[in-house]
């Protein structure tokens, strides 16, 4: 039931019991009052723990808008939610929207165990927006994972936008030895390779990583 109309059924059967408590037997007003406590329960708004699950689950069928709403309703009970933020965050980035997805990812906290993933999908974003001198200053971290090497293949592709090809190679060959099963370091070893005009070896590359990763 929506939040409105739970209280309006509600106000309905307040005005029920009070009009009828001197007709109604024992039982008739018990079975009132606990319809009562029952309905009040059902007008009480979901968790945010519970806003991020439904949104989880319209994420893994496609349905972003949808994912969105939950996320936010899980944001307006706990703003500093960091599962909520992130996955707004990866939404957004999902469709396009960078500049929101990097406000949302930025939520995340440094002590957070989700660090390195919000990181990425910030030094991600900023390529997208052109803002390649703020991608420089995303640190990796010292623990290797696939977001560490999103990072680094994030800041090979600023150094390659800037004309610095040598630093732009060695950073994104450092991102696909690490994570060579990454849609995103692939993708910079590929644009990489276009970028230096050797765009047979982009598209063997390319085509090399979907037929080893066709999910």
């Amino acid at each position: 039931l929506s939040l409105y109309l739970s209280l309006q059924l509600t106000w309905g059967l307040y005005k029920l019991i009070a009009l009828n408590v001197e007709y109604c037997g024992e039982d008739r007003l018990k079975y009132l009052l606990f319809t009562l406590v029952l309905l009040t329960a059902c007008s009480q708004s979901k968790t945010p723990e519970q806003f991020v699950v439904e949104a989880q689950k319209h994420i893994a069928n496609g349905e972003l808008n949808s994912a969105i709403i939950e996320l936010k309703n899980a944001l307006l009970e706990a703003p500093r939610n960091e599962r909520a933020n992130l996955l707004l965050a990866e939404v957004y980035f999902a469709q396009k929207d960078y500049v929101s997805a990097e406000s949302r990812a930025r939520k995340v906290n440094i002590s957070s165990r989700e660090f390195a993933r919000a990181q990425a999908l910030i030094a991600k974003s900023l390529v997208y927006q052109g803002k390649y001198a703020e991608v420089e200053g995303i640190a990796t971290g010292g623990e290797s994972s696939e977001y560490q090497a999103e990072i680094l293949a994030a800041r090979g592709l600023a150094f390659l936008q800037k004309g610095q090809v040598e630093k732009a190679k060695m950073l994104i060959d450092s991102a696909t030895s690490a994570a060579p099963g990454s849609a995103y370091t692939s993708l910079a070893q590929a644009r990489y390779l276009a970028g230096i005009s050797n765009y047979e070896a982009a598209r063997e590359f390319l085509s090399s990583f979907l037929a080893d990763n066709p999910d």
